[in-house]
């Protein structure tokens, strides 16, 4: 196989990868949101706070003016307030969804679940905030079609390969040195899918 076509394999199954995971964990985060909220938090390489949580509607990214120092921040699952370079934890949806209403003020921008907001945040300190929350529903809409189209593209991909076709259009290989007369590309032929005689 060509070095462009292992690298345009790899770039599919990456694709397909990163769908499968946005798709899982958004229909994860949803059914768990009732009850739990997730953070997780992390210091930029200029020292700022950012993190990434979700609540009853969507997961939101946000970027802040706090500076993360390493002695101060959102606590860790043992409850100790402090960042080094990241934190994870989990909190009741409802408490979450409290203090973020409570302590920003600023102004935001709403439509179909999704939220833009910026301003001010009074959680632990004061801060500026920006942050960007994405619902549920519009990940799930477009990574369901993107992985179903992926499952289906390596499947047909496989059974290409596993009848000696070739695996980027379809062409017919059994009969040939391996690089497709169709589209130029050379794949590896499947020794079983050979046949032992000649032409029919």
């Amino acid at each position: 196989m060509t070095t462009s076509k292992i690298n345009l394999d790899r770039a599919r199954l990456l694709a397909a990868l990163v769908c499968a995971v946005v798709l899982a964990s958004s229909i994860f985060f949803w059914a768990r949101s009732r009850h739990h909220s997730y953070i997780f938090a992390f210091r930029s390489p200029r020292g700022f706070l950012n993190g990434i949580a979700t609540d009853h509607t969507g997961i939101m990214f946000a970027g802040t003016s706090f500076r993360a120092d390493g002695a101060y921040g959102p606590p860790d699952r043992n409850g100790r307030e402090t960042v080094r370079s990241y934190a994870g934890l989990s909190v009741d949806a409802t408490v979450f969804s409290e203090m973020l209403e409570s302590g920003f003020s600023g102004r935001e921008i709403k439509w179909k679940g999704f939220r833009l907001a910026w301003g001010d945040a009074n959680w632990y300190a004061q801060f500026r905030i920006r942050a960007l929350l994405i619902p549920y529903w519009f990940l799930i809409l477009i990574s369901t079609p993107l992985v179903i189209v992926s499952a289906r593209g390596n499947l047909l991909r496989w059974r290409w390969k596993s009848t000696g076709r070739c695996t980027s259009c379809g062409y017919d290989l059994r009969f040939s040195s391996g690089v497709c007369p169709e589209c130029g590309a050379a794949d590896r032929i499947n020794p079983r899918a050979v046949p032992t005689g000649g032409r029919p």
